[in-house]
């Protein structure tokens, strides 16, 4: 193969212009190593030259001699490497915490090495590399492995794998342990990583005892109660135990004698449906009541007010489902906002009910006031009022300009949505992962909510801002797989 000829002088830049360039890249470097933006083109053309044959040796020595990178890529993959290396060689592996800013950088180059792997783009000379200092190339399943070891561990010398939450050492793996029933029931688990439980006599089921335990609890609760327990009312293990028979009867693993039983105590299987009839019920009674008393539907009573504004609200940003909607379609439901008696607002001015909201938001550090309201009955009302002149263009500035001195909420449903996701964001920038567990009564609130934006998303409940939202927090949209960090 003939070896490409140097160009011949005339087709070079004059000697004083590549000089000119050079002793302000020699410059440049001196002071911080960084290539001037206006010698981008230069120095690339410099280092075409050099793959091609075509720069004179003794432009290369000049180069050379100030420490010039003729190829940054492989020098950037090589300083990411060294760093790797380092790490391993202090601590004896690759995972890095993410926790720590500093290494987010490697964190990601090393993301993408196992993409470039998995798409087969990676050099073997780096796969070898890597290799080197045990590089693991899947994270996720070296997690589950590693958690699989210590169950077997237990199993051989306990001879099962019923593994206690109440023992410190172990809260860790029997959470793990929970989670792969959870997963084999929602078919959400490998056969190999199926095979492996097997192995190890896994029971994908809580012992008899141990449910007909939790069955015994809720069984007392229901007798001669006419509703179902609310979370707020049981304890935290025995709701998240309802939840997961729930999850078992939805993806039709749940043992037929274990649903008898529980309709026998009549068990709800889907209490957001039956709390959505049941407010349904009270507006419907409310609109025949209205209508047989030839009453304008506009004075809705306390206990249903609330729930009728979310009807409109999901309506509005058309996340309500088309059942509910032809259902208060059905009585005539009226969409529009709620807009307050006339009568009851003009006997109070408008500055002293301000005041009185004044007084409840220095007291509370907000204006979230029960639509029962003995100290001032008229508040609650008269705070629709504002909301529904808002909406309609019709509020004085200067009374928007107070309400929101005291952080007035205009669209309070959506405030509340704000506030768990801010309470998830906190989390996840605390834990580095959004799987909120049920079984800590601490969180548990924010379990149930996280649980419903899931729920939401797989019925396109969920409105793009609200997904982009979350997204940004890297929520799992499925509780499969186990949390690591690299």
């Amino acid at each position: 193969m003939t070896k490409a000829k140097p160009p011949n002088n005339e087709s070079l830049p004059t000697s004083s212009k590549w000089m000119k360039k050079y002793s302000t890249l020699k410059e440049s470097y001196q002071q911080s190593y960084v290539t001037p933006p206006l010698l981008g083109s230069w120095v690339t053309s410099q280092r075409t030259d050099f793959k091609k044959g075509t720069l004179l040796e003794t432009r290369i020595d000049l180069l050379n001699a100030i420490g010039f990178d003729w190829d940054p890529m492989e020098s950037n993959w090589m300083n990411q490497y060294n760093i790797l290396k380092q790490h391993y060689q202090t601590y004896g592996h690759c995972h890095l915490p993410f926790e720590c800013p500093v290494n987010h950088e490697t964190i990601i180059w090393m993301r993408k090495q196992r993409t470039y792997k998995n798409t087969k783009a990676l050099p073997q000379k780096r796969v070898d590399l890597l290799n080197a200092i045990n590089f693991d190339w899947d994270p996720i399943r070296s997690a589950w492995i590693k958690q699989y070891h210590a169950l077997k561990s237990f199993y051989q010398e306990y001879g099962h794998c019923q593994v206690s939450s109440e023992e410190v050492d172990n809260k860790q793996l029997s959470t793990w342990v929970q989670r792969q029933k959870l997963n084999y029931h929602q078919k959400q688990l490998s056969q190999e990583y199926i095979d492996l439980l097997n192995a190890i006599e896994f029971s994908w089921a809580p012992t008899e005892s141990r449910w007909m335990k939790q069955y015994q609890v809720l069984k007392a609760l229901l007798t001669n109660k006419t509703e179902q327990p609310t979370p707020g009312l049981i304890p935290s293990n025995l709701h998240s135990w309802c939840v997961k028979q729930r999850q078992y009867y939805k993806h039709g693993t749940l043992d037929e004698k274990r649903i008898d039983l529980l309709n026998t105590i009549g068990f709800d299987w889907d209490p957001l449906k039956s709390n959505w009839m049941k407010q349904y019920t009270q507006v419907k009674n409310f609109y025949q009541q209205a209508k047989q008393s030839k009453v304008e539907i506009t004075d809705y009573p306390p206990e249903i007010l609330s729930w009728v504004e979310r009807q409109r609200i999901k309506f509005n940003e058309q996340t309500l489902s088309q059942d509910h909607v032809d259902l208060l379609n059905a009585i005539n439901f009226n969409w529009n906002a709620i807009k307050p008696t006339k009568v009851s607002n003009k006997k109070i001015p408008w500055q002293k009910q301000y005041d009185a909201l004044k007084q409840f938001h220095h007291k509370h550090a907000h204006c979230h006031i029960p639509y029962n309201y003995p100290p001032q009955p008229s508040l609650p009302r008269w705070i629709e009022k504002q909301r529904f002149d808002y909406s309609k263009g019709t509020l004085e500035p200067t009374h928007l300009a107070l309400l929101n001195a005291l952080n007035f909420s205009w669209h309070p449903i959506k405030m509340v949505w704000l506030q768990k996701y801010q309470a998830l964001a906190s989390f996840y920038e605390q834990h580095r992962h959004t799987i909120v567990s049920l079984t800590d009564s601490n969180k548990l609130a924010l379990g149930i909510w996280t649980a419903r934006q899931r729920e939401a998303y797989k019925k396109a409940k969920l409105n793009p801002s609200q997904i982009k939202l979350l997204e940004d927090i890297h929520f799992d949209w499925h509780t499969i797989g186990v949390k690591w960090t690299v």
